[in-house]
């Protein structure tokens, strides 16, 4: 890395670095006002109040968590106080007299703001959902409950690919490979019931499912059965049950708290949903994809808008940066609106908002240079 780069970096990152710490240490403050009387009266160790705080800044708020939300809004305010103090002082009227062109100056920005992108897109995928389960727990306790999963009892799951439909009378989410009390109706292409498993226990052993005390009837298309239940006296293996435990589990947490992939994949391997609902499912998932990379379009908007703040004022390109974010942020809430409603393409009501400004922040540095 180049003097020059590390001298940009420096005063970028801690620029940032101030910002994000301001505005996460404002939310837990406004939080602590009013949970600290239930953890006091709770008991609850300072260390466990800071890692419940920890969980709670990455945990899953609405369409993403609000780390993601704010670390965009950090990275557009120091890259406008870097570049101010930049051209207050004409260092970059200096660096360009040198040789160095604008788009060289601008690629560590560029490189932070990919850096950044993957890792709230990181922090979407594998730690936002862990935390808010972790966050959960600890609401439990201020609630008086135990902080362990509860189990549930009489637990519906139907499994579209294959048809079948599994009532558990008992599960533990913490051991999903362990089911009690189970009966699992599987249906024919038409919906009729075409038999009926019933087991006193099933356990996931080996990549398929064993059940045990089982019995099976069989029915007729008219859903009449074909003779009485025949029982299983050694236990019973059913391969062609492919529906894992973590495809339960998926089946029981709220559709919020999915990773992209899953979602993806849930959308994939339930092709006979609803229109409507397939549209929300499939705006949410691009939704997920789509926030992340706003960290790299604020650095495409603050360049221009940072260059020229030496001229109308730090003030005034501060104001301008948000007035930039509100209007993004108003435009994806319509896009999720529009998209959700099947007015415009799921794709489109994510996407539009990264497009439109995309192309707006390239042609303000085309203008600039």
């Amino acid at each position: 890395m180049k003097l020059i780069d590390r001298y940009l970096l420096r005063e970028y990152l801690g620029a940032t670095a101030y910002c994000l710490a301001a505005f996460l240490m404002l939310y837990v403050v406004i939080d602590m006002f009013e949970r600290l009387p239930d953890f006091m009266d709770a008991g609850i160790s300072w260390s466990r109040i800071a890692l419940f705080y920890a969980h709670f800044l990455v945990a899953i708020n609405g369409p993403t968590s609000f780390f993601a939300l704010i670390l965009p809004i950090s990275m557009l305010l120091g890259l406008l106080y870097a570049l101010f103090g930049f051209s207050r002082h004409n260092e970059l009227t200096a660096m360009r007299s040198c040789g160095i062109s604008l788009s060289r100056l601008m690629l560590p920005f560029l490189v932070v703001a990919c850096a950044a992108a993957l890792l709230c897109l990181f922090v979407q995928e594998k730690v936002a959902p862990q935390a808010s389960l972790q966050v959960e727990a600890m609401v439990r306790v201020l609630r008086g409950a135990p902080e362990e999963e509860p189990s549930l009892k009489q637990h519906p799951f139907y499994h579209r690919p294959t048809r079948r439909q599994w009532n558990i009378g008992s599960l533990n989410p913490r051991t999903p490979t362990v089911l009690d009390n189970v009966r699992i109706v599987t249906e024919r292409d038409d919906h009729s019931r075409a038999s009926e498993l019933t087991a006193e226990r099933a356990e996931w052993l080996d990549g398929s499912w064993w059940f045990f005390g089982a019995a099976t009837r069989y029915f007729d298309v008219d859903g009449r059965p074909l003779g009485p239940p025949s029982p299983s006296v050694l236990p019973l293996e059913k391969r062609d049950y492919t529906e894992s435990p973590k495809d339960i589990l998926l089946g029981i947490r709220s559709w919020d708290l999915f990773s992209a992939l899953e979602m993806w994949n849930f959308i994939r391997s339930h092709p006979d949903l609803s229109p409507e609902d397939r549209a929300r499912r499939l705006v949410d998932l691009h939704i997920r994809l789509a926030m992340p990379w706003v960290c790299l379009i604020v650095t495409l908007l603050g360049i221009p808008g940072g260059v020229h703040t030496h001229r109308q004022g730090a003030l005034a390109g501060i104001l301008t940066a948000i007035f930039f974010l509100f209007v993004y942020y108003t435009l994806l809430q319509t896009g999720n609106y529009l998209g959700k409603r099947l007015i415009i393409p799921p794709w489109a009501g994510a996407w539009f908002p990264n497009v439109l400004f995309f192309i707006a922040s390239l042609h303000m540095i085309r203008r600039l240079k």
